[in-house]
């Protein structure tokens, strides 16, 4: 099966039972138990971080991109909301050949 690189990797996770989504783009996946449709520079609300925090956060936003160091910092700041162990932040990199 063909993953996109972000999704291999959480899709490959050993040992993890439960898995949620919070993305900008609709996810009409069913791998996921529970998905939020919310971009990560958005405020989250209480029951919201409740739902979706997790022992293992792991971003495959690509940070540069989402906007100026403001953005940047609000996004690192709703990413430890939602962790309550360990995050991963995953950044793009192109590779020329």
């Amino acid at each position: 099966m063909q993953y996109s690189h972000g999704n291999y990797l959480i899709k490959n996770l050993k040992n993890i039972k439960v898995f949620k989504s919070i993305s900008d783009k609709k996810i009409n996946s069913t791998f996921f138990i529970r998905s939020l449709n919310k971009s990560i520079l958005e405020k989250f609300s209480y029951e919201e971080i409740n739902q979706y925090s997790s022992d293992l956060v792991l971003s495959n936003a690509t940070i540069e991109h989402v906007g100026g160091s403001t953005n940047q910092l609000q996004m690192i700041s709703n990413i430890i909301k939602l962790t309550k162990k360990n995050f991963v932040l995953i950044t793009q990199t192109d590779i020329i050949q």
